[in-house]
């Protein structure tokens, strides 16, 4: 527990979650549809995007309320705030997409090798539907104004082209009797959910490792905060990834001899200069005598 004068990190995370909501709402009633439509048709198509569509659903439901709780402020607990917990809700739905991608790759699979009777009727009227439900909810996201929503709307896109696909197959099914286009259909729909999830984790679990971020030279940046006078040496560098959106500084500088307290103050000034120019907002930078 923290005694007397605590400071806590804040972060802005004040964004409307309505629009979060309603994609939820959506997207989880359509994938129980997609369910039982799968299901009648006997399409493994229909039935890996209902899993993909069970992911986006847990995706939007956990965005929603990862994005209510980020919006809590820093306290005993969470010093830096709430905002990593949206990802920790990514990385519980990659590892449901992935589990669902290998099995429906494993049925797949099996099915090209036993080809079964399928409803292309129902097929088509699904995915008609299917283009409609998440073309309609990738559109309301995309007029949200936070990264969070914009994400989730080009999430809802892919699905979209995913159903696409799912019309093209049964339109052929239903015209030539190909029964191995769903099964194709399914295992590229599966293999292509796969690589993303797979890529999107890798994104994760480097931010939580720490790493520093992708989009941020370190050495440019050493080299420009060395550059500047008064600066003896740069003693500690550290840059980490709090969330998407959150990067945070760590700096201790050995300034030379003689140093006036205006100056370091105009030394301080200069490095978070540098830092913002990068979006890194959130920096801490020590001053150090030469002899420490």
């Amino acid at each position: 527990m923290l005694q007397g004068k605590q400071h806590f990190h804040h972060f802005s995370h004040a964004v409307h979650t309505e629009k979060i909501q309603v994609a939820f709402w959506l997207n989880f009633v359509f994938a129980c549809l997609e369910v039982a439509g799968g299901l009648w048709t006997n399409s493994l198509a229909v039935l890996s995007d209902s899993f993909h569509d069970f992911g986006d659903a847990c995706a939007l439901g956990l965005a929603w309320y990862f994005q209510r709780l980020a919006q809590r402020q820093g306290d005993n607990q969470f010093t830096y705030g709430y905002g990593r917990f949206s990802l920790l809700g990514a990385l519980l739905n990659i590892n449901i997409l992935i589990i669902s991608s290998l099995y429906i790759i494993t049925q797949s699979i099996m099915r090209l090798m036993h080809p079964e009777h399928l409803e292309a009727e129902g097929m088509v009227a699904l995915a008609v539907v299917g283009i409609a439900v998440n073309g309609v909810a990738s559109w309301y996201l995309r007029k949200g104004n936070s990264i969070n929503e914009r994400v989730m709307s080009l999430h809802l896109l892919e699905d979209v082209l995913g159903w696409v696909a799912i019309l093209v197959g049964s339109i052929v099914i239903y015209f030539s009797g190909w029964l191995m286009i769903d099964s194709l259909l399914s295992l590229g729909i599966s293999l292509y959910i796969l690589w993303n999830a797979l890529k999107n984790g890798k994104v994760v679990l480097t931010i939580f490792l720490q790493q520093v971020p992708t989009n941020v030279n370190i050495l440019t940046l050493q080299s420009a905060i060395t550059a500047l006078p008064q600066i003896q040496e740069l003693t500690d560098f550290h840059l980490w990834t709090l969330s998407e959106e959150q990067i945070i500084a760590s700096i201790h500088i050995a300034v030379q001899p003689n140093t006036t307290l205006k100056d370091t103050v105009a030394v301080k000034e200069s490095i978070r200069k540098i830092l913002a120019a990068q979006k890194i907002l959130h920096v801490t930078i020590e001053i150090e005598e030469q002899e420490e």
